[in-house]
């Protein structure tokens, strides 16, 4: 819910250029939880 919130990180979130999309997740010790995003495009060819 926090990334959809977030205006910059919806954007991203909703791109439709983006072919792939990695997610990590962790939680520490503490109970905090980490999330890394990361999306990418297929390189159109160039003629």
């Amino acid at each position: 819910r926090a990334l959809h919130a977030s205006p910059s990180h919806r954007i991203n979130l909703l791109r439709a250029d983006y072919t792939h999309m990695g997610v990590g997740v962790a939680r520490a010790s503490d109970g905090s939880v980490y999330v890394c995003e990361t999306f990418a495009a297929k390189e159109r060819a160039r003629f």
